[in-house]
């Protein structure tokens, strides 16, 4: 019998994981309504670990011909109601809220893949349905897009890596230290560290995040997982998760 001796995913300070590639996240029907997180650690604002699909959850499926065993997408096809009135705010919501206070560590690690028509538009990758705190992948060309954390002052943290393909799978990775620090991860690759005046963060929903009128900016793309730990992941610990997760979409 074979065994696997490659590198795993960083388990320390783990404190919430959706994978759609795994069972132990959904039922053997892939239903929505049966989705949960698999962190290993308890976080101290969590009493119930459930993931709900909202919007129209019966356009929510699981594609296998990602590049990923399986995955999730969320049926987005516009952030506005005038242009996508059935879809337009699917995502997926914790059935509590993850919180850390300004000043905490925190990393928030996120795998997807946008779509071919994607809009030129924010693609949020997480946040609490206000316009801020909100985790965001910007696409702003057919071929380019970054990533940015809109923080709790209304400012925007950015990346200034830009990418050259927007239709392939990436991990994106957020972590921020004690003193403010935000750095920006794609593919396990360092690409800045920008400073901030409040790195509060409060995540109740994946996929989803900013909500102001009819405009959603949900992702419209597919999702393999999230993962976000209650700690400032090392450039080590980012290569780590790359590599752990990479063969799953073919990078």
């Amino acid at each position: 019998m074979g065994f696997y001796s490659g590198p795993t995913v960083v388990n320390d300070s783990l404190v919430f994981c959706f994978d759609a590639g795994s069972d132990k996240c959904t039922d053997a029907d892939d239903a929505v309504a049966s989705m949960r997180d698999i962190g290993p650690v308890e976080h101290s604002s969590r009493t119930d670990r459930g993931i709900t699909g909202t919007g129209n959850t019966g356009n929510f499926s699981f594609p296998t011909n990602t590049g990923a065993s399986k995955a999730i997408d969320l049926s987005i096809s516009s952030y506005n109601s005038a242009n996508d009135a059935d879809d337009y705010d699917n995502r997926l919501v914790l059935d509590d809220d993850l919180y850390f206070a300004d000043e905490a560590a925190w990393s928030f690690e996120f795998w997807g893949k946008l779509n071919s028509n994607a809009g030129n538009t924010y693609q949020s990758l997480g946040g609490k349905g206000g316009t801020s705190p909100w985790i965001i992948q910007h696409k702003g060309g057919a071929n380019s897009w970054t990533i940015k954390f809109r923080d709790n002052d209304a400012q925007y943290r950015s990346s200034s890596a830009q990418t050259t393909s927007s239709t392939e799978w990436y991990q994106m990775m957020f972590t921020v230290a004690t003193n403010r620090d935000i750095k920006f991860y794609i593919n396990g690759a360092l690409t800045d560290t920008v400073a901030s005046t409040d790195t509060y963060c409060k995540i109740n929903r994946i996929g989803g995040g900013y909500a102001s009128g009819a405009n959603r900016y949900n992702y419209q793309g597919v999702i393999l997982c999230c993962r976000i730990y209650s700690k400032t992941l090392s450039d080590a610990e980012v290569l780590q998760n790359f590599n752990a997760t990479r063969g799953r979409v073919g990078i």
